[in-house]
């Protein structure tokens, strides 16, 4: 029998000749809080393109039960969008030649028609033989950081793009009053080179007396943020 937490179905290697679940099932033998703890996906299949056998993990991707595993209704040729089909023949190719796949990302089709980005190894349970068990990675939320990130940083090249592309003097400064980013206009109006100014408090670009007003409203506000 499988470890508990695996979706099954009879796997034939031909007609009336079922293979025992103790034999795909010997590499994970041993290891049932691997299977259970559904902190990876793990999918039993065949060369053929069948899934024989997932734990819950696997079926919260791909949004399907463990009843469609039974009736032999999940493909993993059916869950792979085409554009990825050519990352699966290589991957097939390793198989037949070294018995395993080096992990490599890739995307399933949901049930719903959606798609998740996964991080796909496996390997066959005998050299030359049909039959395997991959181990799956969702990166749905890496993937979505990852954007976040990008385009955060495209924000900033977009900001950088139009302030250093101003004519008009642009001066950046953080809490301290300290100036962090200056386009090359500051050259024109104020006669300091940007790299002069980077790190030097804005109050070096003001009169005395409007430095000494500045500095007031400064220490005013942080008396006040420190009072709240």
């Amino acid at each position: 029998m499988p470890p508990e937490g695996i979706a099954k179905r009879p796997i034939f290697t031909e007609p009336g000749h079922e293979i025992s679940w103790s034999r795909s099932f010997r590499g994970l033998q041993g290891r049932p809080s691997l299977v259970e703890a559904n902190v990876a996906g793990i999918v039993l299949w065949n060369l053929e393109g069948a899934i024989t056998g997932a734990n819950e993990a696997f079926l919260r991707m791909v949004q399907y039960a463990s009843e469609d595993i039974a009736a032999g209704r999940v493909r993993w040729t059916d869950l792979t969008p085409a554009e990825w089909r050519a990352s699966d023949e290589r991957a097939l190719a390793d198989l037949k030649a070294f018995g395993m796949f080096q992990p490599f990302e890739k995307e399933y089709f949901r049930k719903d028609g959606s798609r998740v980005p996964v991080l796909l190894g496996g390997t066959l349970f005998e050299r030359g033989g049909n039959e395997g068990v991959a181990f799956v990675l969702d990166l749905t939320e890496q993937k979505r950081t990852q954007q976040a990130e990008e385009t955060r940083l495209q924000a900033e090249r977009q900001y950088r793009t139009v302030v250093e592309t101003a004519t008009d003097a642009v001066i950046t400064i953080d809490a301290t009053s300290k100036i962090r980013l200056v386009n090359p206009a500051v050259t024109k109006v104020f006669g300091y080179e940007p790299a002069e100014l980077i790190g030097k408090p804005l109050t070096v670009l003001m009169p005395e007396r409007l430095a000494n007003r500045h500095l007031t409203g400064c220490n005013s506000t942080s008396r006040l943020a420190i009072a709240v």
